[in-house]
């Protein structure tokens, strides 16, 4: 705790972003819930460690609380699907995460399904997986997920005056 509440106070002096893996798999999962009767976003809530300067890596396992939290609190979240998809960690609820209103960019994480660091395909694979069954199945809109890959991942990262779109200075 001590540790997060240090990192979130020199981020916060210093104007910096911060990332943190956070419910990649369901083992985090329960490994918070089993530790300390609450969620990792519940937990990292209660520390005041989540703020808009705050972004999630994968958040896979997130409950409709625990989106709800992230939302609340100006949090990003950046959705890893090929790394997920390798690690057989699971399937974001990009959809769910999109209508909360949660800031999403779009992620490699290093650990992509062909080794080849394509965001193209990433954007692709982003798209497909969220086309469940179901005529009524809600689905973020591909303009979304291209801004997931484009400026809302700058904007995240703290760079949005410098990159993420295509315009003059940039």
């Amino acid at each position: 705790e001590d540790l997060l509440q240090s990192i979130g106070r020199v981020a916060d002096e210093r104007r910096l972003g911060i990332q943190i893996h956070v419910l990649e798999t369901k083992y985090q999962r329960a490994y918070f819930h089993r530790t300390y009767g609450k969620s990792a976003v519940e937990w990292l809530d209660e520390l005041g460690f989540l703020t808009p300067q705050v972004s999630l890596a994968h958040g896979v396992w997130l409950s409709q609380l625990d989106i709800g939290i992230v939302a609340g609190r100006g949090s990003a979240v950046v959705h890893n699907p090929s790394s997920n998809l390798r690690l057989k960690s699971g399937i974001a609820p990009l959809p769910r995460l999109h209508s909360a209103g949660i800031r999403l960019a779009l992620g490699l994480d290093s650990s992509t399904l062909n080794d080849d660091m394509d965001m193209l395909q990433e954007m692709r694979l982003s798209a497909n997986l969220q086309r469940v069954p179901g005529v009524t199945s809600a689905t973020v809109p591909l303009e979304q997920i291209f801004r997931m890959a484009t400026a809302n991942g700058s904007d995240v990262l703290g760079w949005g005056k410098v990159s993420g779109t295509l315009e003059p200075g940039k």
